[in-house]
């Protein structure tokens, strides 16, 4: 399955893994130091950095998962001729003019102003493809 983000938020993974990494080491360091005081059946030292570490190595398989496949909507080279992601989109109703922002993941954040959708959502959906002056029925 391809990943779509930006460009700045695959670089925020990149750093989140490195801070993890760092953090890794400096748990080592406090296992051992936990290990030291004796029986690890009723250390509580040993026992939060041990849940600690399983937190951060299921935030690094996490980010890694999302990384794997990874499309940059930096480099999709989008026309907007049609409705894709990475295009910012108006969309008029009877009642509301509603701009909307088709983007790779929640986590990208862009730099325009609107209502951000992944182009998963159940409105990205009905508008990727579209274009301008098309009638779409959102059923």
């Amino acid at each position: 399955m391809i990943n779509y983000m930006l460009r700045e938020t695959r670089d925020k993974f990149i750093q989140r893994l490195e801070e993890i990494r760092r953090q890794r080491f400096k748990l080592i360091e406090e296992l051992e130091t936990a290990a030291g005081f004796g029986d690890l059946r009723e250390n509580s030292e040993f026992d939060a950095a041990m849940e600690q570490q399983g937190q951060l190595n299921r935030e690094a398989e996490n980010i890694i998962k999302r990384l794997i496949n990874v499309t940059l909507i930096d480099d999709l080279h989008v026309t907007g001729e049609a409705v894709s992601i990475g295009t910012i989109v108006t969309v008029q109703n009877s009642r509301a003019r509603r701009k909307y922002i088709i983007m790779g993941c929640p986590e990208d954040n862009g730099h325009a102003s609107g209502i951000k959708v992944t182009f998963k959502s159940p409105v990205a959906r009905y508008l990727i493809g579209k274009r301008i002056g098309d009638i779409v029925c959102v059923g």
